[in-house]
């Protein structure tokens, strides 16, 4: 009887599901997110400075694939790791439409949500967006900005917007005003910290 090597294919296993579907389920996306683990409880609940409370239900995302006895025979460790790949593809998309409504329905909820109506996208717009999100510094005191994501369309408009703030006098002295306060509301946050040790 031939040794089974067990342990040994536990560990390739889990090389194979960490390098292929976890890399794409999560992607760009979900490595800027903080993740912790829940060890109990069917819910999670958020409290937030202003005392509004909000409850969310874990969910469960899944996807299979098949592989027929006749086809495994000839399948290459390539064309496993396709089938991989598409496990991790289908569950960052699965992953990501549901991230995108949650923060959608939350941002509505506090009235953090933007709707131009409409209107082309402008200067205006984008610093009415700054002005509502919270951002810290480094200890240079230069601003940490947050990722966008946005579609392709909506980002080359970004980046169109953002060289016409740097090349326009007026647009860049209200984007150092909005920094300024963001500084000065970073500053009033690190000095009430309360350090414990």
């Amino acid at each position: 009887m031939l040794p089974d090597y067990y342990d040994i294919k536990q560990k390739i296993q889990s090389k194979i599901i960490d390098k292929i579907i976890k890399n794409r389920s999560y992607g760009i996306l979900f490595d800027k997110v903080g993740q912790n683990t829940i060890f109990e409880g069917n819910k999670i609940k958020m409290i937030r400075c202003d005392g509004t409370e909000d409850e969310t239900i874990p969910q469960m995302f899944s996807s299979k694939f098949e592989i027929k006895k006749s086809e495994f025979e000839n399948m290459s460790f390539e064309d496993i790791k396709k089938k991989f790949s598409t496990i991790g593809e289908n569950l960052g998309e699965q992953k990501s439409k549901y991230f995108f409504d949650k923060i959608g329905k939350v941002a509505e909820s506090v009235g953090n949500s933007f709707n131009f109506s409409g209107e082309i996208l402008s200067a205006k717009h984008i610093f009415s967006i700054f002005k509502k999100i919270q951002f810290d510094f480094n200890s240079k005191g230069e601003p940490i900005l947050p990722t966008l994501l946005t579609g392709k369309e909506f980002q080359n408009k970004v980046i169109e917007i953002v060289k016409q703030i740097e090349n326009d006098p007026e647009l860049s002295e209200e984007w150092k005003n909005i920094i300024n306060i963001k500084r000065s509301e970073w500053l009033d946050r690190e000095s009430s910290r309360t350090l414990v040790g």
